[in-house]
């Protein structure tokens, strides 16, 4: 059970009584992933920008493939406690 899973069915099943829309996570928004990126466009250079700091620009062209690029979503959107998540829900 993710962390998102857990929050959705404490905050939202059980104890408010709203009914989930949307469930945004870490990577998802730019609310979420703020102060990493602040814009849309930052966020989807994200693991291009990442690969950089990490390898320095000798490597950053890995970062302009998308096989790489999904690599690096892949670990950044692992589930981690304590990542901002955004939960939209509705009274029935």
């Amino acid at each position: 059970m993710t962390p998102s899973d857990r929050a959705v069915d404490i905050v939202y099943a059980r104890q408010a009584a709203l009914q989930l829309t949307s469930v945004f996570g870490p990577w998802d928004s730019v609310i979420n992933a703020f102060p990493g990126v602040k814009t849309q466009a930052e966020l989807a250079q994200y693991p291009q920008r990442l690969l950089c700091e990490r390898w320095g620009n000798a490597e950053a062209w890995a970062g302009r493939s998308p096989i790489i690029q999904w690599i690096v979503w892949k670990r950044l959107k692992r589930p981690v406690p304590g990542r901002m998540y955004t939960f939209v829900a509705v009274k029935p």
